[in-house]
């Protein structure tokens, strides 16, 4: 199937929103003992049937260790540590291809989320989109990308 570049660019902004909105709150402000550090995670989930392409969701630190805060607060025994963040940003990178997927049409599946290299794109695709959220306790960046 092919989606219109211009409805993907306009959707993506509003699922990250809504993603963000319902792990974080309203402000998505730091907590006590948090810090920006800039180091960026980035997590990649596959979308596979009809469409064939891929969801690359990245972080900064600070706002994936705010994440598994806020999704694993009753697991944590202390401040979330480097895998706590990316276990964090793996489960986002899955809602936000989940959010995605109806856009791509029927018989869809997605993958599961796969540790990636920040900069890195995908071999043997093209960007469909992208869009990023400044927050305070750091960035979020969405990437989509399309198999040639």
């Amino acid at each position: 199937m092919n989606i219109a570049a211009e409805v993907l660019e306009s959707e993506l902004p509003r699922v990250m929103h809504d993603v963000t909105l319902s792990i974080l709150g309203e402000t998505g402000e730091l907590g006590p003992g948090y810090d920006t550090v800039q180091e960026r995670l980035s997590c990649a989930v596959g979308i596979h049937g009809g469409f064939e392409g891929e969801v690359v969701v990245t972080a900064t630190f600070g706002l994936a260790a705010l994440f598994a805060t806020r999704m694993f607060e009753g697991d944590l025994p202390g401040p979330p540590t480097p895998r706590d963040a990316l276990d964090a940003l793996r489960e986002v990178s899955n809602i936000v291809a989940g959010n995605l997927k109806p856009l791509f049409g029927d018989h869809n599946t997605l993958g599961l989320p796969e540790e990636r290299s920040s900069d890195a794109a995908p071999p043997h695709t093209g960007q469909l989109a992208e869009a990023s959220s400044h927050l305070p306790a750091g960035v979020l960046e969405v990437r989509v990308f399309a198999a040639l």
